[in-house]
């Protein structure tokens, strides 16, 4: 699944024209157990989204599809709760934003 994320435009009319490609891919690629590395994938694709005035209904489709999709209940397969990793990966990017702010 983070492979289809990764490859997503950010393009709101590009993204809408293609969502049922796009909801079949996402769907078709789940690896329900491998949350981190879907929701890194998530978090830098909403991170890097611009604004746009045109408002792409598809992706307040595609945000809970993918956060639906995990098997959050598994915990043999993920070591830390769900929490923490949407927590160091937001503090990963925030570290960052800071870093690159300083140089600007």
């Amino acid at each position: 699944m983070e492979s289809v994320i990764r490859k997503l435009t950010h393009d709101n009319h590009k993204f809408d024209s293609q969502w049922e490609k796009i909801e079949n891919g996402l769907r078709e690629e789940c690896d329900k157990s491998n949350i981190s590395s879907i929701l890194d994938a998530l978090a830098e694709y909403v991170l890097k989204e611009p604004q746009n005035p045109y408002a792409s209904n598809c992706k307040f489709e595609f945000l809970p599809l993918v956060i639906d999709s995990p098997d959050y209940e598994n915990k043999k397969k993920f070591d830390h709760s769900l929490f923490d990793h949407v927590f160091q990966v937001f503090r990963q990017e925030f570290h960052d934003t800071l870093t690159i702010s300083k140089y600007i």
